[in-house]
């Protein structure tokens, strides 16, 4: 249980924080997103990381952006043309 009784946040509302963070220009926030993601034992879906990697992408963060996609393909999340779109720009 969340604070006051509602329930813990799901992949979707951890996609749509992250989805937020790259409209935003925030790629920092997007990965402690994916990284909570993960540290609370859900599986981030390829929205989630499509988000993120274009947030990165965004901010000239390329590095962190390649890194994403081998973590999509080590946790066994299909990276998308999305995804390889993003990664590459």
């Amino acid at each position: 249980q969340g604070c006051r009784g509602l329930p813990e946040p799901g992949v979707v509302h951890y996609s749509a924080a992250v989805s937020a963070c790259e409209l935003g220009g925030y790629w920092a926030m997007a990965m402690a997103l994916l990284a909570t993601l993960a540290a609370r034992g859900l599986a981030a879906n390829v929205k989630c990381y499509g988000a993120a990697i274009s947030a990165c992408e965004k901010a000239k963060q390329w590095e962190r952006s390649l890194l994403l996609v081998f973590e999509m393909k080590d946790r066994l999340v299909v990276p998308d043309a999305v995804v390889y779109n993003a990664a590459i720009s």
